[in-house]
């Protein structure tokens, strides 16, 4: 049954608890076809396997693992970054607000983005709680390795959100940008 009712359905018989916006967020983002077919997972697992001393090799003097320390510096600033920045989105208004819903179509851009920022902080979130399990199990090679390999994902998934704000500017740009009256007065300038 949980085949044919695909995955968040499954999820929700065993785990009744689970929020809605987490089904949300899991159904919009396209779910694990989508999340295999990403640019970013496979960059983040090469980049990964290049750098494996990184998260294999155990510092003798601390035993600790190099990863450790920059994720605990880099993971919360980032994820507070992130969070604000999401907000800021959010408190769009206006025009460009109404471009982006999409007259309130569950596939509208403005969904696409909320999703994609959705992912980047879970992913960050999820890095920072695979962290905390390979400080405490540091003799594991596999927390270490799952624990870094997120971190380097949630990492690049940055890019998508920020290329995803980059599509936003481009919008606003051509949704705000110079009324008639300006285009002339621009034309003007430029034949001058």
């Amino acid at each position: 049954m949980c085949v044919k009712d695909g995955f968040c359905s499954c999820i929700k018989q065993f785990v009744p608890e689970v929020p809605d916006y987490f089904l949300l967020y899991w159904k919009n983002y396209g779910g694990w076809i989508a999340l295999v077919k990403s640019i970013y997972l496979w960059s983040a697992i090469i980049f990964s396997f290049m750098t494996y001393p990184i998260w294999l090799n155990l510092n003798e003097m601390s035993n600790s693992r190099a990863w450790h320390a920059f994720a605990s510096n880099i993971a919360p600033s980032l994820l507070g970054f992130s969070i604000g920045a999401f907000a800021i989105f959010l408190a769009f208004n206006g025009k460009t607000l109404r471009l982006l819903m999409e007259n309130g179509d569950n596939n509208s851009y403005f969904m696409d983005l909320s999703v994609s920022f959705f992912h980047f902080i879970f992913s960050q979130v999820l890095s920072i709680v695979l962290l905390i399990f390979s400080v405490a199990y540091e003799t594991s090679a596999f927390f270490s390795f799952f624990g870094y390999l997120v971190f380097i994902y949630s990492l690049l998934v940055g890019l998508s959100a920020a290329g995803n704000l980059l599509n936003v500017a481009w919008i606003m740009n051509l949704a705000l940008g110079p009324s008639d009256g300006d285009n002339a007065a621009s034309e003007e300038h430029n034949e001058g």
